[in-house]
C-alpha cells in the first residue's frame, strides 16, 4: 500500500480512472482483512498483544457492526483505530474536494461545490488519497455540539450575500470530513445525550441530516467510538438506538510480557537505537 507522497504521484499518473469502479468502505476493509487473516497476517500490527481486543474489533468491522472500544486511558484506543484506517488502500478523489468525493460518483452524492461544474475531474482533476488520510477524529466532551460533528455556516459566504439558509453557505467538519473513510468519535460519553443523538441516522442510514436546511446527505464511512468505563467523570447516557447499533468491545491493558516489550522498544525509539 503506498504512502509515500512520491509513490502516491506516480501512481496518480498511471491510474486507469476510466476502469476504476466506486467501492464503499466496508468491502475494503472486509477484503483487507480476510486477505490478511487468509494468508496469516498480524492485520493490525500497530497494537501490541491486546490480541482478544483485536479479534472483536475484527468480527464487528466484518459484521457490519460499529466497534466501540471501552477502556480507561492510556490503552492505545486511538491508535487501534488510526491502524484500522491503515487498512484502507489509496482511492481517487476529486482534487481539493474537502469530502474526499469520489469522480464515478452520481451527481447527486456530489458536494456543492464539485456538483456546480459539469464535469469535476476536468475541471478540477483527481488524486489518489492514502489510507491514513481517510481518518477523521472527533474529541468528545461537554463542548462537543453539532458544528464539531456536521459543521458551520460560512460567515464569509454570507457576507457576499448567500441566504444563511442556503446549504452552499454550509462548512462539513467532523462527519462529512470523514466521508469514504473512518471517523472515530473519542469519548463518546463525554458528549452530551442530546447531541449524540444527531449521530442515529449516520449509524442508521448512512446519512448526515441537517435539519436547519431541510437537507440529508450520504456518507460513506465506518465509525469507531470510544469511552471510557461507566463511573468516569463526564460519562453521559448512550441513547438507546445509538447504544443497539454499537458493538461494544473491551480493551484491557497489554499482558505484562508484552507491556515489558513496548516500553522497551519505545526507549529504543527515544535513543535513536
Amino acid at each position: 500500500m503506498p504512502n509515500d507522497i512520491g509513490e502516491l504521484k506516480k501512481r496518480e499518473k498511471s491510474f486507469d480512472l476510466g476502469s476504476y469502479r466506486p467501492v464503499s468502505v466496508t468491502w475494503h476493509l472486509r477484503h483487507a482483512l480476510l486477505t490478511g487473516l487468509k494468508n496469516k497476517e498480524n492485520v493490525l500490527p500497530d497494537i501490541d498483544g491486546r490480541e482478544e481486543t483485536k479479534s472483536d474489533l475484527i468480527r464487528a468491522i466484518l459484521s457490519g457492526s460499529y466497534p466501540y472500544l471501552v477502556s480507561e486511558e492510556g490503552t492505545g484506543k486511538t491508535r487501534l483505530a488510526r491502524s484500522v484506517a491503515r487498512l484502507l488502500p489509496p482511492v481517487p478523489a476529486i482534487k481539493g474536494c474537502p469530502y474526499h468525493d469520489d469522480p464515478k460518483w452520481d451527481r447527486t452524492l456530489l458536494c456543492d461545490r464539485c456538483k456546480e461544474v459539469s464535469d469535476p475531474v476536468a475541471t478540477f482533476g483527481f488524486e489518489l488519497i492514502p489510507g491514513e488520510k481517510r481518518f477523521s477524529r472527533i474529541q468528545g466532551n461537554e463542548y462537543t455540539n453539532e458544528a464539531k460533528l456536521l459543521g458551520l455556516k460560512d460567515i464569509q459566504a454570507i457576507a457576499c450575500g448567500a441566504s444563511p439558509t442556503d446549504p452552499k453557505a454550509f462548512i462539513g467538519t467532523g462527519i462529512f470530513r470523514a466521508n469514504r473513510g473512518i471517523l472515530m468519535i473519542d469519548e463518546l460519553p463525554a458528549i452530551r445525550t442530546k447531541v449524540q443523538v444527531l449521530l442515529h441516522p449516520l449509524l442508521e442510514e448512512k446519512k448526515a441530516v441537517l435539519e436547519e436546511y431541510n437537507w440529508e446527505r450520504s456518507v460513506d464511512l465506518l465509525m469507531i467510538a470510544t469511552g471510557n468505563p461507566v463511573g468516569f467523570s463526564h460519562v453521559n447516557d448512550i441513547p438507546r438506538p445509538l447504544a443497539d447499533r454499537l458493538e461494544l468491545i473491551y480493551m484491557d491493558l497489554p499482558e505484562e510480557a508484552v507491556e515489558k516489550e513496548i516500553m522497551l522498544k519505545e526507549r529504543s525509539l527515544l535513543k535513536g537505537d
